[in-house]
């Protein structure tokens, strides 16, 4: 099976400080991948190196085999890659609807009404303040606004930057039960995450990054049995 997401010995960084050295990692349709690790080690840069926002310095990036890595931003946006970076850059003046609407720019417009119903099923809570204007939500309402504005692009792979950042537990259960739905869906999921044990039980397979590098991969219950992992990354939990 192709990947939907391929990234090959991929090289990037900030001005002469270099950062991702030579990751690599595919994820195949209809899963989630998750991406733990450090906080500075490379995984926010990954998923801007991959939407292009850090162009890449060596390396390859493919969406169902088309290659991106020169690609610009907007190029890659219609390949189907969907970038959710972390907080929520709303438009505060605009309706919950009118943000959630903005996603969904490249789809035709018969495709909108079936996007928003799904959004609005796997946020219940968004459907409830639909009319309000962003800028009166709590921050966990943005955070989902955010990621069902990604969801409204419709696009073929979905990297989402931590989603439970700076947000209370209620919140963030209420936002990882969306995730859990989704990672259902006919769509890849890459997610970044600074707690790993949010994702073990939604994530088909977990990378982690440490240095620049992807220094372990393998399934939610190969964690739980890998004592070096546990120990050095998760506390011993």
């Amino acid at each position: 099976m192709m990947a939907a997401l391929s990234v090959s010995d991929l090289v990037a960084g900030y001005h002469n400080r270099p950062v991702l050295h030579g990751v690599s990692l595919d994820i195949e349709p209809g899963t989630m991948a998750a991406l733990i690790g450090p906080n500075g080690h490379g995984k926010t840069t990954l998923l801007k190196t991959v939407s292009g926002l850090v162009p890449a310095r060596s390396g390859a990036i493919r969406i169902f085999g088309q290659a991106i890595e020169t690609a610009m931003v907007h190029e890659r946006v219609a390949a189907g890659l969907v970038h959710v970076p972390q907080g929520d850059q709303l438009f505060g003046e605009m309706s919950v609807e009118e943000n959630l609407r903005m996603g969904a720019y490249l789809r035709s417009a018969s495709e909108v009404p079936g996007a928003l119903e799904e959004v609005y099923a796997f946020f219940p809570r968004l459907a409830e303040r639909r009319g309000q204007s962003a800028s009166s939500l709590s921050g966990g309402e943005r955070r989902m606004v955010g990621i069902g504005r990604g969801l409204m692009a419709g696009g073929k792979v979905m990297m989402i930057d931590e989603p439970s950042l700076g947000l209370a537990p209620l919140i963030i259960e209420q936002i990882y039960e969306g995730l859990r739905g989704l990672s259902r869906a006919d769509r890849a999921f890459l997610v970044v995450e600074e707690n790993p044990s949010r994702l073990i039980g939604i994530a088909d397979r977990i990378c982690l990054m440490d240095a620049g590098r992807i220094e372990w991969s393998g399934t939610a219950a190969e964690v739980a049995g890998s004592r070096d992992i546990l120990e050095t990354y998760l506390g011993g939990h």
